[in-house]
């Protein structure tokens, strides 16, 4: 097996994707938005503590939440 560089991409092919996601989901009224724009800043400044997957899911079900129209 293989591993992608899910952390590579988010940081520079899928970066305007992955912030526009972000700022998204950390605006909806029912988060926080201090703490989801935190985690991706930490992310992007290498937090050993914040992984890729972490900030992925977010991302992810921010898409989806549009896609499906269920942006509250």
């Amino acid at each position: 097996g293989f591993t992608l560089p899910w952390q590579k991409w988010m940081k520079k092919e899928l970066k305007s994707f992955c912030e526009k996601n972000i700022i998204e989901f950390a605006n909806l009224p029912f988060n926080s938005k201090t703490e989801i724009l935190n985690l991706w800043n930490n992310f992007l400044n290498n937090h050993p503590q914040t992984s890729w997957s972490r900030v992925w899911h977010l991302v992810v079900l921010n898409h989806w939440l549009n896609e499906n129209q269920l942006n509250a």
